[in-house]
């Protein structure tokens, strides 16, 4: 929501985004999807031509979807100078996706270790990744 807000308002620099992300409760942990540019600007164009007329009405264009990847990198600079765990994933294909989800799980499972969650043994059973 905040890298909403941020984004349409233009003007949002690390010291507006700090004070924005001090009044929403913080996360244990946040996982930071990072796509090419490229990527992710061929998708957009895709997904707007198949909208319908009406909600072509209510999209930002491309450019001011573009103008996210400022905020977003915006917010995790406030995230890692505040100490707070930011996991970024970078997914190039099917094996390095699988490989960077692994990662995430791993960082959970150790965090809630940490804390003697009860529901740490029903993951560990069902988990996907390699030991």
């Amino acid at each position: 929501m905040i890298g909403s807000l941020a984004m349409f308002n233009g003007a949002a620099d690390d010291p507006m985004i700090a004070r924005a992300l001090y009044f929403v409760p913080a996360a244990d942990l946040m996982v930071r999807m990072v796509v090419p540019r490229e990527v992710v600007e061929a998708r957009l164009q895709a997904r707007m031509r198949r909208e319908a007329a009406a909600e072509r009405l209510f999209e930002v264009g491309v450019v001011d979807n573009m103008n996210a990847f400022d905020i977003f990198d915006k917010i995790v600079n406030v995230l890692q100078g505040a100490q707070l765990s930011v996991v970024s994933v970078r997914p190039v294909d099917q094996e390095s996706t699988a490989s960077e989800l692994c990662r995430v799980e791993e960082e959970i499972v150790a965090r809630l270790s940490r804390i003697g969650s009860p529901f740490i043994n029903q993951m560990r059973g069902g988990s996907q990744c390699p030991a």
